[in-house]
């Protein structure tokens, strides 16, 4: 089953004992599949189903139900989510979001990046580094200021919340949106 796909596997810790939500089935694509090399339709059926049942032994297999995938099919527009519905820390990936709003808020003001802020943005991001990470954190205005720019970012269900930015809880939806962001023609950044 060949695709062009970005995709998320989010294998995270839930918020919490018994914060999570049992894993749900893959969603109904919302429009048809693109088409692929020529192949029976029971063929393409049955590799449809295999793959799912894939992607649903590896999210049934991690603890407390504390995983997801999320993928959108960038031509079709066609997406496809499985596992927790619940808000799953962010981890490393807060770092992507702190970057988004702090992109966005010198849009909004009609200002760049200072050079500190352009040397944690691509320290936190190339290395994964957490100390630029909390930095940008701080730049941001901490977890009010993520919070108030999320729904403008199209992270409708992401709550930032805890003493620490990997605690920022994003959903399925929340996650794709944050990735379209950086590629779509219709993103609120336009930087």
């Amino acid at each position: 089953l060949v695709l062009t796909i970005s995709a998320v596997v989010a294998l995270t810790r839930t918020g919490g004992k018994g914060s999570a939500q049992p894993p749900i089935h893959p969603s109904t694509p919302t429009s048809s599949p693109p088409s692929t090399p020529p192949s029976s339709s029971s063929n393409r059926a049955a590799e449809i189903a295999a793959a799912q049942a894939s992607v649903q032994k590896i999210v049934a297999s991690a603890p407390g139900h504390g995983a997801f995938v999320a993928a959108l099919n960038t031509h079709t527009g066609v997406k496809y989510t499985a596992g927790t519905i619940a808000g799953n820390w962010t981890a490393s990936c807060y770092k992507l979001v702190l970057l988004e709003i702090l992109l966005l808020q010198h849009q909004e003001h009609g200002t760049t990046l200072s050079s500190g802020e352009t040397a944690d943005a691509t320290t936190a991001i190339e290395n994964s580094d957490n100390a630029a990470g909390y930095r940008l954190w701080f730049d941001v205005g901490r977890n009010p200021g993520m919070q108030a720019l999320l729904p403008t970012l199209g992270l409708t269900h992401a709550v930032a919340e805890g003493t620490d930015p990997t605690f920022t809880k994003l959903t399925p939806p929340d996650t794709l949106a944050l990735l379209t962001n950086l590629v779509s023609t219709k993103s609120p950044l336009n930087a």
